[in-house]
């Protein structure tokens, strides 16, 4: 090993050092569910450093699953096992800027850096099935929370980009009518994802979820914080009014995209668009000469989120929820 490979090692392991010591909980030991998302997000960072991401995350979960010495049979991990959608991407996103903190120079060192980090992962799995959790299942988990990082990331672009494509370029739509668009599809698919009726809800409701998804994505990529989001939105009291022709118009590309990459469950498909919607917001009204103001930009995406979602919860639940 050369002395770089030595100190890119070595960055790795303090990195894991800090991430195991922030997952640890006092009296029950090791978050592992925490520490399986932030590692998801941290390989994701390094796999979009290639070309093809996803032919690079096949060979990695391939090397993994050797390492491990698994047994061919594939476990099918059920949606529940899964937490809250919002944070599998707050987890996802703080593995990421995790990753970024390492310093690459070229392409070998964000191969070794993939190679360090595989090490470090299969060393823990075997070390939690001593205590807690199967190695089988540990994998599983992974591969699922890393392939749901990678969606998260090819989505918020690809959707943009058939968005602006499609109805921006053919049909005339502003940039408002595509971020109104987007967040009206997030909260109309996570009405369609509620499990519990009103009013005994879970302490974070599904429209909070994708609202705090929505919101960390504009904001990360630059759109000024604050709380004018919700700023002029329509009382309870006040007839629903979800644009549906913006739905209509912009459903079937958010869908056919979200078959495309394996993805079916509600929420997960909201918070996909989600995303998508607030970086379609950092564009229009990020940067010192934004196209939209954000303090217009931002209570237009909010409005018709959350009135697609009183228009599902009135068809589910009715008036006497509202």
């Amino acid at each position: 090993m050369t002395r770089d490979e030595e100190t890119l090692s070595e960055r790795i392991r303090a990195l894991h050092a800090r991430i195991a010591y922030m997952c640890l909980e006092p009296g029950k030991g090791i978050d592992t569910m925490r520490m399986v998302q932030i590692y998801s997000g941290m390989v994701c960072e390094l796999l979009l450093e290639y070309e093809l991401p996803g032919e690079m995350m096949a060979s990695f979960m391939g090397d993994m699953a050797k390492a491990l010495r698994l047994e061919d049979g594939e476990i099918v991990i059920e949606e529940m096992a899964f937490p809250p959608i919002y944070v599998l991407d707050k987890e996802i996103e703080f593995g990421r800027s995790f990753a970024r903190e390492i310093t690459f120079d070229n392409w070998d060192d964000v191969h070794d850096g993939l190679k360090t980090l595989s090490n470090l992962i299969v060393h823990d799995f075997n070390l939690w099935e001593e205590v807690t959790l199967d190695k089988k299942e540990s994998y599983a988990l992974f591969h699922e929370c890393l392939r749901f990082a990678l969606a998260f990331e090819f989505a918020a672009q690809d959707i943009c980009d058939m968005l602006i494509e499609e109805k921006i370029g053919k049909e005339s739509w502003s940039l408002g009518d595509c971020i109104s668009g987007f967040s009206a599809i997030a909260g109309y698919q996570a009405g369609l994802g509620q499990k519990r009726k009103p009013p005994h809800r879970d302490p974070i409701s599904e429209i909070d979820e994708i609202i705090f998804i929505l919101t960390q994505e504009a904001t990360r990529l630059g759109v000024p914080g604050g709380k004018d989001w919700r700023a002029g939105l329509a009382a309870n009291d006040m007839p629903i009014n979800p644009p549906m022709e913006l739905i209509d118009g912009a459903l079937p590309l958010c869908m056919k995209y979200a078959a495309f990459i394996d993805v079916s469950c509600d929420m997960h498909i909201a918070a996909l668009v989600a995303k998508a919607c607030g970086r379609m917001i950092a564009v229009a009204a990020g940067g010192d000469f934004p196209e939209i103001e954000p303090a217009i930009a931002k209570p237009l995406a909010m409005m018709a989120l959350t009135e697609s979602h009183r228009y599902q919860e009135d068809k589910k639940f009715g008036s006497e929820y509202r």
